[in-house]
């Protein structure tokens, strides 16, 4: 008689443990899919933040910039990759400005 209350109370506690197996599943799936829909609205927003950098004419105004720079010193800023990497400033920042006015500011 022992045996067999032993055995229902290993079952419900196996049925306890499965159900909360699941919700675990559920929950790493529900994680993966905001991140893979994270990843798909920046992806969005930069290709968005692209076309407005490329309508505004920004590139033109900043090679302009450049040329007016001392032969010298542009070497140098090449050297250090400082016009690559302010590029990818502005690209960042535009991609910012872009998810914020599309309301996606809180991913």
């Amino acid at each position: 008689m022992l045996d067999i209350l032993n055995n229902i109370w290993n079952f419900f506690n196996d049925i306890a443990s499965f159900v909360n197996a699941v919700f675990i599943q559920i929950e790493a799936w529900i994680v993966v899919w905001k991140l893979k829909l994270m990843k798909m609205s920046i992806e969005h927003a930069w290709a968005v933040a692209d076309v407005v950098l490329e309508n505004l004419n920004i590139s033109s105004y900043i090679n302009t910039a450049w040329q007016n720079v001392d032969s010298t010193l542009l070497q140098l800023a090449t050297f250090f990759r400082i016009p690559e990497a302010l590029n990818i400033i502005l690209n960042a920042y535009a991609t910012r400005l872009v998810m914020r006015f599309l309301g996606m500011g809180g991913l």
